[in-house]
């Protein structure tokens, strides 16, 4: 009876194990997610206060052609809304995955979301003004970024 007992201390101990590993592993990827996101606030702001467009205007002058004459797929500007819209959407993959029963799949519609109010908000400003060739460019990163979560899903489903 004694050797019953200890073997049902040790299942229930090594339980018990693992629910704190597995606290601890949430924990680990919560942290990481809110210093992503504390990463990607200071990124937008330090952009919306002039730097996406010094950045923007550096990356044109790189690629040795004019804005204004050179095709959508040429545009520095529209490199950076896709790599925004990108990175935006593995944010909200993330949270998806951390927070809801949804999964990767919040981070699309998240980020279309988030890249239609980024063009409405330079409307009302004088030194910017909303492109349809930022929505096609912010659509394009969501689905190159869309297609690797589709990916990656895909993969885990496998394991």
């Amino acid at each position: 009876m004694t050797k019953d007992l200890r073997d049902l201390e040790r299942v229930w101990a090594s339980g018990e194990a693992q629910q704190a590993a597995g606290r601890q592993e949430r924990l680990r990827k919560l942290t990481g997610w809110w210093i992503f996101t504390l990463v990607l606030v200071l990124i937008w702001v330090a952009a919306w206060l002039g730097g996406g467009n010094a950045l923007g205007r550096v990356l044109q002058l790189m690629y040795g052609i004019d804005a204004v004459s050179a095709p959508l797929w040429l545009r520095a500007d529209a490199h950076l809304h896709a790599v925004v819209a990108g990175v935006i959407t593995c944010w909200a993959a993330w949270a998806g995955r951390l927070f809801t029963p949804i999964g990767f799949w919040l981070g699309p519609p998240v980020a279309l979301v988030v890249v239609i109010i980024d063009e409405l908000l330079q409307l009302g400003q004088a030194d910017r003004s909303f492109e349809w060739g930022d929505q096609i460019a912010g659509a394009a990163g969501i689905a190159v970024v869309s297609i690797a979560l589709a990916l990656h899903a895909r993969m885990q489903r496998s394991r």
